[in-house]
């Protein structure tokens, strides 16, 4: 017996294309492709992104931005930030190809289509 209601749409397994050395002419092997997130993985937060391109691929970089502990007046706290500034850590870098850069580019799209509009048009931080 299975629990998945008979109405809902079958969703296609996500496949990937891999060519076998032995037969590197041939066509590419379409295989099923599995995603898994290891348990300890960490989750970091990014409020800003950085993107640099080569010839070959593009590198993305996620930058979290932590305020420094600060004391005194708000005239003090303003004077200490424009004084030293705030660093922006970056806490991921991401290499893709070329190739396939244009792929995340369109799913980062689509998915900003598909986000309800009252959290389309949050200020971001």
């Amino acid at each position: 017996m299975t629990d998945e209601d008979p109405k809902a749409p079958k969703e296609e397994p996500v496949r990937s294309k891999f060519r076998i050395a032995a037969a590197a002419a041939e066509e590419p092997v379409k295989v099923k492709l599995h995603f898994r997130v290891p348990p300890r993985m960490p989750t970091v937060y990014a409020h800003h992104m950085l993107i640099q391109g080569s010839e070959n691929e593009v590198l993305v970089s996620f930058f979290e931005v932590i305020p420094p502990p600060l004391l005194g007046s708000a005239e003090t706290q303003r004077q200490a930030l424009e004084d030293s500034g705030i660093t922006a850590e970056c806490v991921a870098r991401v290499t893709i190809s070329r190739q396939r850069f244009p792929e995340f580019a369109k799913a980062f799209r689509d998915f900003i289509e598909e986000v309800p509009e009252h959290i389309a048009q949050a200020k971001p931080d």
